[in-house]
């Protein structure tokens, strides 16, 4: 049999790969996210709004896209599975922006390796395919960069208004973005201040900088606008910003953990990532601190690469839940600057080459694994076909993701991490009487209108509010943690007046 070239040995990984991804979006366990998000689309599609009438910690953009969609389906496995196709399109833009910023930034390294060290990522494939907005904002942040490298390398003023469009676009579908932001705004000071012996060169860069900002500004205009026009601008604002900067940087939860956890459960899964990176983001520093006096546009371009992955690591050691999906901003900018060392390993040649390309193969066979033994989502489908069975369309329940059906209705504002974000909210409300909104009156009129045909007791934290009050009647199922309301007394039975008697 006639041996494979190099180039359908590569094809022949990149079929499997994706064949693989494809089996694990079908198969694998749901996340909370994911069925959060989706029900909150099914939500908006049945006429309610975020904040307002349910609750949302983010903006709503994802919601908005997702509703005229959710109604096709009436399978929550067919739902989850279609919204991770579209995932999957946002990994292969992120991927081809990824890609051509690797031409930009190092030239001379081969695309394939630093990329195939990015896809063996546990951690950012699995947080990009999994349901959130993330991962368009991702695309749409990793489009940005791509043109601010161009920016840097071209002086282009063009190139500058569509990196801000994309940044602007980024924010608009998720708040986290603003940090991206933030940091390449910071970067371009930066470089002004660098070049400020250069006088066409610095007041290239402010120039380009402000068409940056204000291009940012156009899609955060139309968000808010947008949201103006709904009515629900004061819930907006306190849910995404005042809410959430007192729930992740002060209240005091027991679900908090360091960022340091993340990170050490993603270099256990793909070392070489993590190794090769920093290794790489030290090298780049090196050479760019001996060479900072004649800095060009691909210095240029490295510095503020630098800047977003250093800044962004630094903001979440702040952040109290640095959960995985926040990793996915920084992990390709440790992959490309991996190139550092793949770049001196191919001058090195031999051994040092074989190593480390190995490695990375080896990676492969890791996540092909990790893919595969992934729990499977059939408990979850479980709970949820009997909850949708046994209930007709408008009959409220109180089931928290990753078990709700997404096609139900809810006895409850917070219906998802109903204890955990319900307490802080009323701790919140305490500090500060201002608190919009009285949910918790929400919430009790809802439970109290429409108490929930069934109730799910997942971890305590996802308790609903006030659970221990409202716990009396409630029955088990066949389903461990399933309970379902106290059937109603027929009428004519005994303790029911008989009409006429």
């Amino acid at each position: 049999m006639k041996p494979l070239e190099p180039g359908q040995r590569w094809s022949l990984l990149v079929v499997a790969l994706v064949g693989l991804v494809l089996f694990h979006a079908w198969y694998s366990q749901f996340n909370h996210d994911e069925i959060t998000h989706l029900h909150g689309a099914w939500l908006i599609a049945q006429g309610q709004k975020p904040y307002a009438d349910f609750l949302e910690q983010h903006h709503p953009m994802l919601g908005y896209l997702f509703a005229p969609a959710v109604g096709w389906f009436s399978s929550v496995r067919g739902l989850v599975f279609a919204a991770r196709l579209f995932d999957l399109g946002c990994i292969l833009a992120s991927l081809f922006s990824f890609a051509r910023l690797l031409r930009r930034v190092y030239p001379g390294v081969p695309v394939r390796w630093p990329l195939l060290l990015l896809v063996t990522s546990f951690m950012f494939v699995r947080s990009s395919l999994e349901v959130r907005a993330d991962p368009l904002m991702n695309a749409l942040v990793y489009a940005g960069l791509l043109n601010l490298t161009g920016f840097l390398q071209e002086r282009s003023p063009w190139r500058a208004l569509l990196a801000g469009a994309f940044f602007g676009a980024a924010a608009a579908v998720l708040q986290k973005a603003l940090v991206v932001l933030a940091l390449v705004g910071g970067a371009l000071l930066l470089l002004a201040l660098l070049h400020r012996r250069d006088p066409a060169r610095r007041n290239r860069i402010l120039l380009g900088s402000a068409a940056l900002l204000g291009a940012a500004l156009v899609p955060l205009a139309a968000l808010f606008a947008f949201i103006r026009s709904q009515g629900f601008w004061q819930d907006f604002w306190f849910w995404n910003y005042e809410f959430n900067r007192y729930f992740y940087t002060q209240a005091v939860l027991g679900k908090h953990f360091s960022v340091l956890a993340s990170i050490g459960l993603s270099a256990l899964v793909n070392p070489v990532l993590w190794l090769a990176g920093c290794g790489g983001i030290v090298l780049c520093a090196g050479e760019l601190w001996r060479g900072r006096k004649t800095v060009a546009g691909t210095g240029d371009a490295r510095i503020a690469l630098l800047v977003v992955a250093l800044g962004y690591l630094l903001f979440l050691g702040f952040n109290r839940f640095p959960l995985d999906q926040y990793f996915i901003v920084v992990l390709p900018l440790l992959a490309l600057f991996s190139a550092e060392v793949f770049s001196r390993a191919e001058a090195a040649g031999g051994a040092a080459r074989a190593f480390l390309q190995r490695s990375v193969l080896f990676m492969a066979f890791v996540l092909a694994c990790i893919l595969v033994l992934y729990p499977s989502n059939r408990p979850q489908r479980e709970v949820q076909d009997h909850v949708l069975a046994q209930t007709v369309p408008g009959q409220a329940i109180f089931v928290p993701p990753p078990f709700h059906p997404i096609f139900r209705p809810d006895s409850s504002y917070f219906f998802y991490n109903g204890t955990l974000v319900g307490d802080a909210y009323v701790d919140y409300c305490r500090l500060h009487p201002e608190c919009p909104g009285r949910k918790q009156d929400l919430d009790e009129k809802r439970w109290t209108s429409a108490p929930p045909a069934f109730v799910y007791l997942d971890e305590p934290e996802y308790f609903p509010l006030r659970w221990r009050e409202r716990s009396q009647g409630y029955e088990e199922t066949s389903i461990p943690r399933l309970l379902r309301a106290p059937k109603a007394p027929v009428k004519g039975r005994r303790g029911w007046p008989r009409r006429g008697g």
